[in-house]
């Protein structure tokens, strides 16, 4: 003899009548040995479950409420825990809290780093620290990409946040300009004057700026990365935290010296010219590697010869 289960009919209803519905649950499902499993009405939204099982003691029937009731433990250890008492809705509140906590926090670190970078920028709304006399500045936004311009006079020019992506810049005079956070990006600029100027966190990447004058600038956090610097006369410059190539670093310390008299820092330190050093190689003496003949494999076996 066996029994077939049968589940209640679910609906959707009212949460009051889960309980109800429990102390109703022996009148849910009537269980005969002859004939199985019978219904009998029940109210709407029950959320019962009635699960049949032989034990050893023949015919058991256990109904519980998600609501009341834990999940029961695993009678075996081949029969996994079952979590599936938990309303689906629950699940999908607990996911969707765990979701807006991980997307508060997210654009709150964002913030953090906006705020961070928003106050470098605001620095430069404030006067150099090289009081420079600027003249008076024509237009808001400075957009010059790719433009021409040759041997002109660009001295003493409110420049900050200038664009002079892949101009051409030969020869040009910056001198005493104020050049903060201004972009020269693949710039053509040999020869150019840039004496007195203040050029912090400006960007030079991959510019030719080979020849210039560059006495006295303030290029701190500026960057020079790829940038061809062979020749330039930095003489009482400024390149702290500047990011410069290691071989670009090592020949601008070769004519390096003075202090910047804005900022105190002495040029060799800024460049960290102590710490860096040519590659030698190997063999700096370049001396050739003796063999004997009878040193080894390569020397051949000894012959006496």
């Amino acid at each position: 003899m066996f029994a077939a289960l049968t589940i209640a009919p679910v609906a959707p209803a009212p949460l009051v009548t889960a309980r109800r519905v429990a102390r109703r649950r022996t009148a849910a499902i009537r269980i005969t040995p002859s004939t199985g499993f019978s219904k009998s009405p029940v109210g709407q939204g029950t959320f019962l479950r009635s699960v049949a099982r032989v034990g050893a003691t023949g015919l058991e029937e256990e109904t519980r409420s998600p609501w009341t009731e834990p999940a029961p433990a695993p009678s075996s250890a081949w029969e996994p825990a079952r979590s599936d008492w938990q309303p689906p809705w629950v699940r999908r509140l607990l996911l969707g809290a765990a979701a807006t906590i991980a997307a508060v926090a997210y654009f709150a670190a964002i913030s953090v780093h906006y705020n961070e970078a928003l106050a470098d920028v605001m620095d430069v709304n404030e006067p150099s620290i090289m009081k420079l006399e600027l003249k008076p500045r024509t237009q808001e936004v400075i957009l010059e990409t790719k433009a021409e311009h040759i041997n002109e006079d660009f001295s003493h020019e409110d420049l900050v946040g200038a664009i002079y992506t892949e101009g051409d810049l030969r020869g040009s005079d910056f001198r005493g300009s104020d050049l903060r956070a201004a972009i020269f990006s693949r710039a053509i600029m040999p020869g150019v004057n840039l004496e007195g100027a203040d050029m912090s966190n400006s960007f030079l990447d991959y510019v030719v700026l080979r020849g210039s004058n560059m006495r006295g600038v303030i290029a701190r956090e500026a960057n020079f990365v790829r940038s061809d610097l062979g020749d330039c006369d930095v003489t009482n410059a400024d390149f702290t935290e500047a990011v410069i190539d290691r071989y670009q670093a090592i020949n601008l310390c070769d004519n390096a010296s003075g202090t910047n008299p804005f900022t105190g820092v002495d040029t060799r330190d800024s460049l960290g010219c102590e710490r860096l050093k040519r590659y030698e190689g190997f063999n700096k003496e370049n001396s050739k590697v003796a063999v004997s003949k009878g040193s080894g494999t390569w020397g051949g076996a000894a012959s006496g010869n």
